[in-house]
């Protein structure tokens, strides 16, 4: 049996059941230490403190840990224009019971002059297309940078950087950004699908609060006489939900604050083909168009051009459905997020320190 990677983990406040938990805890081949990692609203178990900090330096040095992983600095709202008293106790509560939302800020001097350098993955999952200037100690520390809805022509997701620092300061940095998805919950994928042919829903789509979105769902409602449709304007419970997944042909997936959403994956997952607009930036094994799902522009009439094509090819649909439903289970589960996360880091360590 090979040995267990040993995995050195911070995470701050967010994301950490949602996407931390799925993707590198609870596996066999993975030995997984956190630091700060909780829900976002539970008080974390595995805090930092003063002690803790002093010993894994001390364990960071002897070589106790093949990688370190962090997820990238939340910003802090701190209150504007209350007066200094009130910043003030904003600041004590996040020196001592919010300590561990800013945890992530001791990674870099964590690993500053370790006798044999330990890779460190640094995981920005925000939606944002910006490296943020409080993420630049990481940037700078880390052997890769993975972002999510990062920018084809990555420096200009640097550009935020450059209200502080110099342009040729920062350019060296854009060779470590990485493209990264969100993923999906293993435990939200179906066991099995009900076949294209026995799905009464031509057209659906749900949520609320994005203007992209409820652009498409009017749209969507002028075609209500033309196909079968379902415009969900209130949330839904998660089994009808499901319930509505498995009966649909076409499920909508627009961009939310990013262009990629978890709901394209759980439509691929559950035997549906998701009509997603055109992205602009980059992402991890992304989807296809035609290949993994339907595409369509957000200029003119092409959302009712690609759909009347789709429905109007039940072949084209089906043969999509049956592609995107096992690359979704094989690229897109949090698991493999994480696998591609470790083997790009581990892989670039080596070629930077091959001895």
């Amino acid at each position: 049996m090979s040995k267990r990677l040993k995995i050195l983990a911070f995470w701050p406040y967010g994301d950490f059941v949602e996407f931390f938990t799925p993707a590198f805890l609870g596996r066999d081949d993975l030995d997984v230490e956190v630091v700060s990692g909780h829900g976002s609203h539970v008080q974390s178990k595995h805090p930092a403190g003063f002690a803790r900090t002093r010993q894994l330096r001390k364990r960071l040095e002897a070589g106790e840990f093949d990688l370190v992983v962090t997820g990238n600095v939340y910003a802090v709202r701190w209150p504007e224009h209350k007066g200094f008293f009130t910043k003030l106790s904003v600041a004590a509560r996040f020196s001592t019971i919010k300590r561990e939302h800013l945890d992530v800020i001791l990674v870099p001097s964590l690993l500053r002059g370790l006798p044999r350098p330990v890779p460190l993955a640094a995981l920005d999952i925000r939606d944002a297309h910006f490296v943020r200037p409080w993420d630049w100690p990481l940037l700078k520390a880390s052997t890769l940078y993975f972002k999510r809805e990062m920018f084809a022509w990555k420096v200009r997701s640097l550009e935020p950087l450059m209200t502080w620092r110099r342009a040729k300061e920062i350019a060296p940095y854009e060779k470590k950004l990485r493209p990264l998805s969100y993923g999906l919950d293993p435990a939200r994928i179906p066991a099995s699908v009900r076949p294209m042919a026995e799905r009464d829903i031509d057209l659906f789509i749900s949520g609320a609060g994005n203007p992209v979105r409820d652009s498409i769902k009017e749209r969507c409602r002028a075609l209500t006489g033309k196909y079968r449709v379902v415009v969900s304007s209130d949330k839904v419970s998660e089994a009808e939900y499901f319930d509505l997944l498995q009966r649909s042909k076409l499920v909508v997936c627009t961009e939310s604050a990013g262009c990629e959403t978890w709901r394209q994956y759980e439509v691929a997952a559950s035997g549906a083909v998701p009509l997603i607009n055109y992205p602009y930036v980059l992402h991890h094994q992304p989807m296809e168009s035609d290949e993994h799902a339907i595409f369509f522009s957000l200029a003119g009439q092409d959302f009712e051009k690609q759909l009347a094509r789709a429905l109007g090819h039940p072949s084209l649909l089906q043969d999509i459905a049956t592609r995107a439903r096992p690359w979704t289970i094989a690229h897109k589960a949090r698991p493999r997020i994480a696998d591609y996360v470790i083997e790009e880091t581990l892989k670039e360590h080596q070629q930077q320190y091959p001895n």
